[in-house]
């Protein structure tokens, strides 16, 4: 990932946030930071907290204008991010998103970029690979720490950023593996009660599927 990368001009900065690590854990990390090539690494050891905190957090942390996020259990493909930084520096890009390799039950499929800026359907949302502008997180605002699964889709379905110049990319960001234990991919309940409240909040009523009330009553309060 760095050597290509460096090869092709472009200088990558990891933010990791690791949250309440194992000694183990933290041993490694520290490690990497130390091991890596062509690559600048910054360590944050926070305490437990929701995903969506902890990608504000890297997002304070960063120092370059195009971000994006690299979940733990994913892997991420160089050429798109040498294919979507062309996007952002040629035709002044404020939102890229990417297509994927999808993996599940040892089978895999080519999934193109989902995101839609026309249409507030949960399938239309930001795939896991997508890169944005700092500017249009500006605009937008942070993510919101209190969604625990939906948080990217309720951020990519506010009007600044349906309203942002958005270029998608077939190029494949990376693999993306449904292993059961993902937070998203329809395994919780709670998924599709975050839906929901995204899209009371955004307008897209007709999306709506109906959920146990009293899951949506706690995740409303």
């Amino acid at each position: 990932m760095g050597q290509a990368l460096h090869e092709a001009g472009i200088a990558l900065e990891i933010v990791v946030v690791a949250n309440d690590p194992l000694p183990a854990e933290r041993e490694l990390l520290e490690k990497l930071v130390s091991e890596v090539g062509y690559l600048d690494v910054h360590m944050l050891f926070v305490p437990r907290e929701p995903i969506y905190a902890s990608w504000n957090r890297g997002i304070e942390q960063a120092q370059g204008d195009i971000l994006g996020f690299w979940n733990v259990d994913d892997v991420r493909y160089p050429e798109a991010l040498i294919a979507a930084y062309k996007l952002f520096a040629e035709q002044q890009a404020e939102l890229v998103d990417c297509g994927l390799t999808l993996q599940q039950a040892g089978t895999t499929r080519h999934i193109p970029a989902p995101y839609n800026p026309k249409s507030l359907s949960p399938k239309a949302g930001v795939g896991p690979f997508f890169l944005f502008h700092r500017k249009l997180y500006q605009q937008a605002g942070a993510f919101n720490p209190h969604f625990r699964i939906t948080g990217d889709y309720e951020w990519s379905k506010r009007p600044a950023v349906r309203q942002a110049t958005y270029q998608p990319i077939q190029v494949e960001g990376g693999l993306f593996t449904l292993h059961g234990d993902n937070l998203s991919g329809g395994t919780s309940p709670l998924e599709w009660v975050e839906f929901n409240i995204a899209l009371i909040w955004h307008g897209g009523f007709e999306h709506l599927r109906p959920v146990d009330p009293a899951l949506i009553k706690e995740a409303w309060n």
